[in-house]
């Protein structure tokens, strides 16, 4: 069985035991970590069909996984979690399903395709240590938040709006670069743009 190499990335923050992988679809990462040895990984997906897959593909590979049909981590035991993945769905969707989950656990991997802003914000407003932070690309651009039980940090304006390492990560930048582009040609009717005045600064100060 093959990664993507989002998934990689994503595999390769989680430690100690236990997952929890909130919307697995396909079950690749929660198969993938059972056959390195993890001793309890639990798929969630509000798709039953989705997650029949998942199990499907752990037969394949002649592995355990518990299977949890519902919204987020609603009515799921996390002892013995160390670790919550939650990719491919909107920040706000992530927001929620944080707030309902009640228990925290030691480990987030989050990589929200919408409203990082928001997310960000929750995370420092609720107490979320943010370790890592960042953008990778696979095939398109995908941000990586590493958050959980870790020292709390600053953010700057800048970096609630394009990520803690904005400023070191080539993907992060390569990202940012493609926006300002697509958004300069507009540039004069988004004055009052807060995000726009912010990424016109960091070009300019490239160049």
């Amino acid at each position: 069985m093959e990664l993507t190499v989002r998934l990689k990335e994503i595999y390769s923050h989680l430690n100690d035991d236990g997952l929890a992988d909130v919307g697995c679809d396909h079950g690749k990462l929660c198969v993938w970590a059972k056959l390195n040895g993890y001793n309890r990984v639990v798929a969630t997906d509000i798709s039953e069909a989705s997650l029949n897959k998942a199990v499907e593909l752990a037969k394949t590979y002649k592995v355990e996984i518990e299977a949890v049909c519902t919204d987020g981590l609603s009515g799921v035991d996390l002892t013995g979690i160390d670790n919550v993945v939650i990719a491919g769905m909107g920040g706000l969707e992530i927001i929620n399903i944080l707030s309902d989950a009640g228990a925290r656990v030691k480990n987030y991997v989050l990589s929200p395709n919408t409203k990082n802003v928001e997310l960000r914000k929750y995370l420092l407003e609720n107490g979320y240590g943010i370790k890592r932070d960042y953008t990778i690309e696979d095939g398109k651009f995908y941000t990586i938040i590493v958050c959980g039980d870790y020292p709390k940090v600053e953010y700057s304006k800048a970096e609630i709006e394009f990520g803690k390492e904005y400023l070191s990560c080539p993907a992060s930048l390569n990202r940012l670069k493609k926006e300002y582009l697509t958004l300069k040609p507009v540039g004069v009717r988004l004055t009052n743009n807060e995000r726009f005045s912010l990424l016109k600064e960091l070009f300019d100060e490239i160049k």
